[in-house]
């Protein structure tokens, strides 16, 4: 059974995740196989929606920019699901792949390729991406708590993201790119991962785009065999496009019937209303925090049984109220439409 790693990071250090690789599907001659797992893994009661959607379209290219195909339009894939796959026709090895947005917005926690016959297999968590490098300083998407299994955090369901892509404007990330060599590292092959600036700070291994219907990739230039740096798309541009971002899909979610509500103890609601973060998604409460956040307006609200006064979340109906009479004028959210309460946890 064959093992690999993965660069993943852990605290602000780079680190190597193993995973089996026999959980990458194999791939014919003449094609590369790209899979993908969707957020959520149908759990709670009743299961979170809306994380399923439109597969994004893929394009391949080589080592040197050679274009070397592309799939288009592949369909769609529900939540929680892990068995999409997509065929690009090609029998060279795609080293750099564009994933770009259809309408329906889908968030992606992990996604794979393997290279065409009985080639290469690499793998990348394009949601644990956006939100490591949102902690660092150098946010790459919108991002969400995925609460599903991918390869190698298979005991750390609280600990995987997904990633968000759209087309029509829900959300403003249109699509991303990887350059899988450098996310991967094989027990035959070993090498020492870079730290998280150059993953972060640098476009060609990955970044999320916010152009319309994207078509090109952003790569490393080679001059006799050696890599040139690449000049990054400034933090100042990354932040001002994640903030429209961000603030899209929250309004996608206002009206939504559901509140996710969590027992996972790195499930922060405190980190999806943090302002410097761009998370986006479905309202949500950690029991962990014991608290509310409201994800329209990024409002953070402490459980009422914690505080004799001012807004806060009875969490017994789903209501924001207020305790207090001095406080009987604050603005408070009306979530007269929410109906489902999801639940996520250990037992779930």
């Amino acid at each position: 059974m064959a093992t690999g790693t993965i660069v993943s990071i852990i605290g602000t250090g780079i680190t190597l995740l193993g995973f089996l690789l026999d959980n990458v599907p194999n791939s014919d001659a003449g094609k590369a196989t790209l899979n993908f797992y969707i957020a959520n893994d149908g759990a709670g009661d009743p299961p979170l929606s809306d994380a399923g959607g439109d597969l994004p379209d893929v394009r391949l290219w080589d080592e040197t920019i050679e274009f070397l195909g592309i799939k288009a339009d592949p369909g769609s894939c529900e939540e929680g699901a892990v068995t999409c796959t997509v065929d690009v026709s090609t029998e060279e090895a795609p080293t750099y792949t564009l994933f770009t947005a259809n309408n329906d917005a889908i968030c992606i926690a992990w996604t794979s390729i393997t290279f065409p016959g009985p080639g290469q297999k690499y793998g990348w968590h394009p949601g644990n991406w956006a939100r490591w490098c949102d902690d660092y300083g150098n946010g790459a998407g919108a991002w969400y708590y995925a609460q599903t299994v991918v390869p190698g955090l298979e005991d750390a369901r609280d600990e995987v993201y997904c990633a968000w892509l759209d087309a029509d404007g829900d959300v403003e990330t249109t699509g991303f790119q990887v350059h899988w060599p450098e996310f991967n590292r094989f027990e035959e092959n070993p090498a020492e991962p870079n730290d998280i600036s150059y993953y972060c700070d640098n476009d060609p291994p990955m970044n999320f785009r916010t152009d319309q219907d994207p078509s090109s990739v952003i790569y490393w230039p080679t001059k006799k065999g050696k890599r040139d740096l690449f000049t990054p798309q400034s933090k100042a541009e990354k932040k001002r496009g994640l903030e429209r971002q961000a603030s899209r899909i929250s309004k996608r979610f206002a009206s939504s019937t559901d509140i996710v509500k969590s027992y996972w103890p790195k499930h922060s609601a405190a980190k999806l209303c943090d302002p410097n973060l761009h998370a986006a998604g479905k309202s949500f409460v950690s029991y962990e925090e014991k608290s509310f956040c409201y994800m329209p307006t990024k409002t953070l609200y402490p459980f009422c049984e914690t505080v004799d006064s001012g807004a806060c979340f009875a969490d017994g109906n789903n209501t924001v109220v207020v305790k207090g009479a001095a406080n009987a004028r604050m603005a408070i959210p009306d979530l007269s439409h929410v109906k489902n309460s999801v639940i996520w946890g250990p037992d779930a």
